[in-house]
């Protein structure tokens, strides 16, 4: 008989874990939300943690170029609402490291999970290793809109890489957005077990693998009732939506930067993460109040993150324009101020302002401000914000 080779890494688990969730212990305290560094560490000493842990729980994964933070905090409030215990990479972590940090600091000192689900959010690219190692009993996809060019190159780049992953998937089961772009494509490319197709019907109803559900939800702009839609979904795939389950949107709370409104001392900040040209379109000519009237900040901290905004449809670049003041901060104010300029008509006038500026502003204003982002710039402002009081770190929600 063969002697068997203890495994050293086993042994030091406890001594990992407890380190990582020092680190992020240390992060926050340090006003940050720490949600990469802790998993980096794990996986520099456990190479193979998430496939050690991962198999305590079932595991939910979530996709698409818009929308997957907020599919996925729906898809957790649905699920505690049925009395489930769940977790996720909440913070949008969302890469090998992210949901790394997600699953260890959910772990006990011996590196188990005392819990029913986890449901993680997947940077598209990750799609592949992460349903490898994850082994996924759902998988669902929202949209594939063109976006982050600079990475994703295109549209049909981002869809070849998921294609390679869902056509590795055999017992997972696949939630395709009817509406998306590529879905034939997708449904082509998956051999498993069940797929199951959805999509908004209408403000009030919901189609699911071909059977209708009434819906009333109470949520801002239509792109959020269809990650509703998603969300339903994933819990019909893993027989758990019920007449009753739209109920628990009554108090549900929409992640930062998702069309959130948060009060000011003498107004209020609508904040709506913009990542890419479709998304602000649509935020656009969704608006049930018209920008004539407000203040519009606009934070973006990366150029490839905002250099689309060039591309605007003309409507668009026309309702912005109609904003009674327009405010831009952050690192690349100046490369903003140029393009509204430019593209945004009747602003010639642009206002760049400090972090300090910006506060004051939000202190004082007394018409609404809306504020349109990019994901690192929601999360400068979350910060401004955080620090005055008007809401709280976005790790911390």
């Amino acid at each position: 008989m063969l002697n068997q080779v203890p495994d050293k890494t086993a042994e030091r688990l406890p001594d990992i874990i407890r380190r990582a969730k020092e680190i992020r212990k240390n992060q926050n305290e340090a006003g940050c939300g720490g949600t990469v560094l802790p998993g980096e560490y794990i996986l520099n000493h456990c190479p193979d943690f998430l496939q050690r842990v991962s198999g305590d729980v079932r595991t939910i994964m979530v996709g698409g170029t818009n929308g997957k933070t907020t599919t996925t905090s729906m898809i957790v409030h649905m699920l505690r609402a049925r009395g489930f215990r769940v977790f996720s990479n909440r913070e949008g972590a969302n890469k090998t490291e992210g949901i790394a940090t997600a699953f260890g600091l959910h772990c006990d000192s011996e590196g188990k999970l005392d819990y029913d689900f986890a449901v993680v959010e997947c940077d598209e690219l990750f799609l592949l290793p992460m349903a490898t190692v994850l082994k996924p009993e759902v998988l669902v996809l929202t949209n594939l809109y063109k976006d982050q060019v600079e990475r994703l190159i295109s549209a049909e780049h981002t869809a070849k890489e998921i294609i390679r992953a869902i056509s590795t998937l055999t017992d997972c089961t696949l939630c395709l957005n009817r509406d998306m772009n590529f879905y034939e494509d997708f449904s082509e490319a998956y051999h498993g077990t069940r797929r199951i197709p959805y999509r908004l019907a209408s403000e009030h109803t919901v189609e699911i693998d071909g059977s209708f559900h009434e819906m009333t939800v109470d949520l801002p702009m239509k792109y959020n009732l269809e990650n509703v839609v998603a969300a339903a979904a994933a819990l019909y795939a893993v027989e758990q939506l019920f007449p009753e389950s739209f109920d628990c949107f009554r108090d549900y709370k929409l992640p930062f930067g998702r069309f959130d409104r948060i009060a000011l001392p003498n107004s209020e900040i609508r904040v709506v993460l913009a990542k890419n040209q479709i998304a602000l379109e649509r935020i656009c000519a969704e608006l049930s109040e018209p920008l004539s009237g407000c203040t519009l900040f606009m934070c973006y901290e990366y150029p490839p993150d905002f250099l689309w905004l060039e591309d605007l449809d003309p409507e668009t670049c026309r309702n912005i324009g109609r904003a009674e003041r327009i405010c831009v901060l952050g690192d690349c104010a100046e490369d903003l101020d140029r393009i509204i300029r430019k593209n945004f008509t009747g602003h010639s006038s642009v206002e760049i302002l400090s972090d300090e500026q910006a506060v004051h502003l939000l202190q004082t204003a007394k018409q609404p401000v809306l504020a349109i982002v990019g994901y690192c710039g929601m999360l400068r402002l979350n910060k401004l914000l955080a620090a005055e009081k008007y809401t709280k770190e976005f790790w911390e929600e």
